[in-house]
């Protein structure tokens, strides 16, 4: 597992709570002193920050050839997690077009730029609805978060508990 953050004490603190609050103890995990060398080997990537910059924290020229992304932050109007040139080679999957459209900033200027056109994105419910499509050698899963969604899966989660008998009751 490699790891980045802005901040080397920031990745060392991250590193230390994956090894203590976890069952993978004796898990590898590098502590990186740049994005470039935290992705360039990986097989999937997930980045998770709150850049509200218009540039591009990892780089198309960084990955492998085959990589699967999940982009979960950034989610502002012209925040770019991703270098949109990332999308020409890619299968993209948002949540709804209309939020990635809005709160996407590498996508919106993917399209800006012509990388991208709005018809080449895919929504999850094309994806479970088995909808065709070709899928490219970098495959990016961007999220702006929708809460709908999120209420369904809490709710999922929370059913599952119940019926399983697991969890704990917490009064407020």
């Amino acid at each position: 597992l490699y790891i980045y953050s802005r901040t080397l004490d920031s990745s060392n603190k991250f590193q230390n709570w994956i090894l203590e609050s976890s069952k993978y103890k004796s898990l590898d995990i590098v502590v990186c002193d740049s994005v470039n060398k935290s992705v360039e080997n990986a097989d999937i990537i997930c980045t998770v920050t709150s850049s509200d910059s218009i540039i591009p924290i990892v780089k198309e020229e960084d990955l492998a050839a085959f990589v699967h992304i999940n982009a979960i932050g950034g989610s502002t109007y012209d925040a770019c997690e991703l270098d949109p040139r990332i999308f020409r080679n890619a299968t993209t999957v948002v949540e709804l077009k209309s939020a990635a459209l809005n709160e996407a900033g590498e996508i919106r200027q993917g399209i800006k730029t012509n990388l991208i056109e709005e018809k080449d994105l895919l929504e999850i419910s094309d994806i479970l609805n088995r909808k065709n499509f070709t899928s490219k050698p970098i495959t990016v899963f961007k999220s702006v978060g929708i809460a709908a969604q999120d209420m369904a899966i809490a709710d999922k989660i929370f059913q599952n508990a119940v019926s399983m008998k697991i969890g704990s009751n917490i009064p407020w």
